[in-house]
């Protein structure tokens, strides 16, 4: 995974849940079609993976089991895009 300087931050830390999980909505999963990418990431049984990837990248110390929960919920009131 290749971050941008300007996105990672300078000690591991950690975010609201919620920012993290729609920090990882925005960058990983597009913007356009969020809720299919998401649902394709669990499908392939790598989410967690994934969200872990992220955050590690990133130096933050939030669960991706509790993010991977928040974006279930999220995306089951959402349609799945950033309007």
């Amino acid at each position: 995974m290749n971050v941008a300087p300007a996105l990672m931050y300078r000690a591991h830390s950690s975010l609201d849940v919620e920012d993290a999980a729609l920090h990882f909505v925005e960058e990983e999963l597009g913007r356009f079609d969020a809720k299919n990418n998401w649902e394709t990431l669990k499908r392939k049984g790598v989410a967690e993976t994934r969200i872990r990837a992220f955050l590690e990248a990133l130096r933050l110390d939030n669960s991706p089991a509790e993010i991977a929960t928040y974006l279930d919920r999220f995306f089951t009131e959402r349609a799945g895009r950033w309007r």
